[in-house]
């Protein structure tokens, strides 16, 4: 299995009518991927201040986040199998390192327990260290629909429908990150785009927009947080 990556991304946040156009164009010219339509989950670990995020908001060259990963509609401890990821991004390329594991064993680690053995668990416990006292912050829901190849170098488009982020600082409220019907949509692997998809993203006015599911989770609360806290003070 596959614990490194490396690859150029490009993410596009789309409305109802460039989402359809987009998707039936890439089904015409790529292969559904091997898990078709699947329900992704992310657990983002994050100190009390949410201090990791707080930084990658800013945009600089070098962030990371650490973060739990799952398919399908169980519960982390129900899952058939985890993953824990180190995803970093410098100067637009995105770097992953991710160790499969059991869920049980995954969801220690969210609680502080400790990784030991290979090269990418020693990277992982790293990370933690560099980050501070890392908690369980957000849980990233949606639902994935794969085209092409995770092959290095190969073209692989993904569409996030349903985006939702449960809060687990306060008690996991459901806070939504996008728009009614908006999606998400990532181009990877590949170093240049293939001209149908050039003309697909030009007939929809389709631009790339830098966005970050956990970092636009956290910036809608951090704006409700902040108005919260001035209407107090008028009152």
């Amino acid at each position: 299995m596959k614990e490194t990556f490396q690859c150029k991304e490009l993410k596009y946040r789309l409305d109802p009518q460039q989402l359809r156009f987009l998707r039936e164009t890439v089904h015409q010219h790529l292969p559904v991927g091997e898990y078709g339509t699947t329900q992704v989950n992310s657990l983002y670990l994050d100190t009390r201040e949410r201090s990791v995020i707080a930084r990658s908001v800013e945009k600089p060259l070098y962030k990371e986040k650490l973060r739990i990963r799952w398919y399908g509609t169980r519960s982390l401890a129900e899952a058939p199998e985890a993953f824990v990821e180190l995803k970093k991004k410098h100067k637009g390329i995105v770097y992953k390192r991710r160790l499969a594991m059991d869920p049980r064993a995954a969801l220690a680690f969210s609680q502080g327990a400790a990784l030991d053995g290979s090269q990418i668990a020693q990277e992982l416990e790293a990370a933690r260290k560099r980050m501070g006292d890392l908690l369980p912050s957000a849980l990233v829901v949606c639902q994935r629909t794969s085209f092409g190849s995770d092959g290095e170098g190969e073209l692989r488009i993904t569409f996030d429908e349903g985006l939702r982020v449960l809060d687990l600082f306060d008690e996991g409220t459901v806070v939504h990150p996008l728009e009614p019907g908006q999606a998400i949509m990532e181009v990877k692997g590949a170093n240049a785009y293939p001209f149908w998809l050039i003309d697909a993203l030009s007939v929809e006015k389709a631009y790339p927009s830098g966005f970050s599911k956990y970092g636009a989770f956290y910036e809608r609360v951090a704006a409700k947080s902040g108005a919260a806290g001035r209407e107090a003070a008028r009152a």
